[in-house]
């Protein structure tokens, strides 16, 4: 049903695909003889590099990047600092885990076992 609007969509406004990029956006920068880097790639992947610097600043710098490695590395290490940890499957997903059963009687019901 989707594809069946989107391409009433396409049939009445026309293809929007088509994006040009300004002028100073165009171009590259030519690495070796033929092979040649466009802005729009180098800006991409600088961007990346961005986002992962900044993701390695939460991580590593913040009191927040501290519980969620505490909380990684063992469960019960951020009870000592007051951080609170939660069930498995509702710190993940967003939902209560199923029958109210925390990560460990998960386990133990699925497998048989506990870590």
């Amino acid at each position: 049903m989707t594809e069946i609007l989107q391409q009433g969509a396409r049939l009445y406004f026309g293809d929007q695909t088509s994006v040009n990029s300004p002028t100073w956006f165009r171009g590259g920068v030519e690495v070796l003889t033929g092979l040649i880097f466009p802005w729009s790639r180098i800006f991409i992947v600088g961007l990346a590099l961005v986002a992962l610097g900044a993701l390695w600043l939460l991580l590593y710098r913040s009191y927040a990047g501290l519980n969620v490695r505490a909380v990684m590395q063992n469960r019960d290490t951020p009870l000592f600092h007051g951080a609170q940890s939660g069930h498995g499957t509702a710190d993940v997903s967003g939902t209560p885990p199923p029958l109210g059963l925390d990560a460990e009687d998960q386990i133990r019901l699925a497998f048989g076992r506990t870590l």
